[in-house]
């Protein structure tokens, strides 16, 4: 019996993993079973509220509150309520490198409304400040003894963004309960409303804007199988194709168009809006596995990601959950993060061949690029988490608390943009009726 509510406990861990992989819809079972009934409305009913603050070095800060009802309905029935509220402000990158001469250069209406003159010898950042609410309602119903369906709506807004989605995904478990297969579908639709609209792609700084208003629609397909290998042992493989099309430019990103002779930005029209594709197909593959050592888990999971912009990435983790005693576990992670980047990525465009210079960036002009980013997030990247969480059970009020500590570094592989270095602090309670 113990081993059976170990692998359990594995499995549950397993389908929370998996969520992360769509954008509106959850296969995790619930956290905890509530064995009495009666007649009140809070009974089989579990809240959880968390605060996680994310801070970068002299950077951007975040600063995010969840809170999530759930309700059993019935066994393996539940509906479920998340709501999200975000305070995001500070220094973001808009794509500009470092600037020798940037006096001669335009000055740009950030996401936040102000005015923002190009600095000297260090990136260009735009300061913003925005809020986002979001609510996202989901409700999982047994068709059968082993076939169960899981739908969700949500609903994203900020001030220059709204996001509408949809999802609905399915399980089915064999006979023996040992083999899961999944799938799911989900479905959103964007819609964009830059400040001071939206500008025409690849075009001067200093040209008017193009429309008001853009939008943008994104499609998920999710392939799962999850299979008990042994009694402590879980393997889990999952295949995401995502599909989006509509305006998928950053409205408030830039590129630089600089002078061969000493690297300045040209005497006219020096600064571009980028240009990305109207399209873009991606493709996911997923394994998990995890594995219990007496009380201790081990978790290894592996993601690669490729898509038909030239992006691809590889993304390893691993975590140890220690059981300290019956009421505290302590878990210990690492994560790595490596990627190609964009076949039109550039970290700046010159007008002729230079020392150093990449020649992928050399150009007559930024309007004979079919499509370019300086978007450093499409750039090589690497990326190091290490991370600590410390959580406390309390049995006799049915409830836990969770603390986690994670430090993210995040690199440009080509040392060309600045190490960005940040901190994730999070603190989680729950509590079941």
């Amino acid at each position: 019996m113990a081993a059976t509510k170990k692998n359990r406990r594995i499995k549950t861990a397993l389908s929370i993993a998996s969520c992360s992989l769509l954008n509106a819809v959850a296969f995790a079972e619930p956290a905890f079973q509530v064995n009495e009934v009666d007649n009140s409305i809070l009974d089989d009913t579990e809240f959880q509220a968390s605060n996680m603050l994310y801070a970068e070095d002299q950077r951007v800060i975040i600063n995010e509150s969840v809170l999530i009802a759930k309700k059993e309905l019935s066994d393996e029935e539940f509906i479920k309520a998340t709501f999200t509220a975000d305070i995001m402000s500070g220094p973001s990158p808009n794509g500009l490198p470092a600037i020798k001469n940037p006096e001669q250069a335009d000055t740009f209406t950030s996401p936040s409304g102000t005015i923002v003159t190009p600095r000297a010898d260090q990136e260009q950042t735009f300061e913003f400040k925005d809020t986002r609410g979001a609510v996202n309602l989901e409700w999982q119903k047994p068709l059968s003894r082993l076939l169960k369906t899981t739908s969700g709506v949500s609903l994203s807004y900020e001030y220059d963004y709204m996001s509408l989605g949809i999802s609905s995904a399915w399980s089915k478990d064999t006979q023996d309960r040992l083999t899961t297969f999944s799938t799911g579908l989900a479905f959103n639709y964007d819609m964009i409303k830059p400040v001071g609209g939206a500008p025409q792609p690849l075009t001067p700084t200093t040209n008017e804007v193009e429309e008001k208003y853009k939008d943008k629609s994104e499609i998920d397909l999710l392939l799962g199988v999850t299979q008990v290998l042994t009694r402590n042992t879980l393997l889990q493989i999952n295949y995401v194709a995502n599909y989006k099309t509509g305006y998928l430019t950053d409205p408030y990103k830039l590129v630089v168009f600089l002078k061969s002779v000493d690297l300045t930005p040209v005497d006219i029209n020096p600064y571009y809006h980028e240009k990305r594709p109207d399209k873009r197909v991606s493709h996911i593959a997923y394994f998990n596995v995890l594995h219990s050592i007496n009380e201790d888990v081990v978790k290894f999971s592996y993601r690669y990601f490729n898509d038909d912009w030239g992006v691809s990435s590889h993304t390893a983790e691993t975590r140890y959950l220690k059981k300290l005693n019956d009421r505290t576990e302590l878990q210990l992670k690492y994560r790595y993060y490596n990627q190609q980047s964009a076949d039109f990525y550039h970290y700046h465009l010159v007008d002729g061949a230079a020392p150093s210079i990449d020649v992928r960036d050399i150009v007559a002009s930024p309007t004979d690029l079919k499509y370019v980013s300086a978007d450093y997030r499409l750039g090589d990247l690497r990326s190091d988490t290490v991370g600590i969480k410390l959580t406390r059970y309390f049995p006799d009020n049915d409830a836990r608390l969770d603390f986690r500590v994670d430090r993210i570094i995040n690199r440009d592989n080509n040392k060309r943009f600045e190490t960005v270095r940040a901190w994730v602090v999070q603190l989680v309670g729950k509590m079941s009726f």
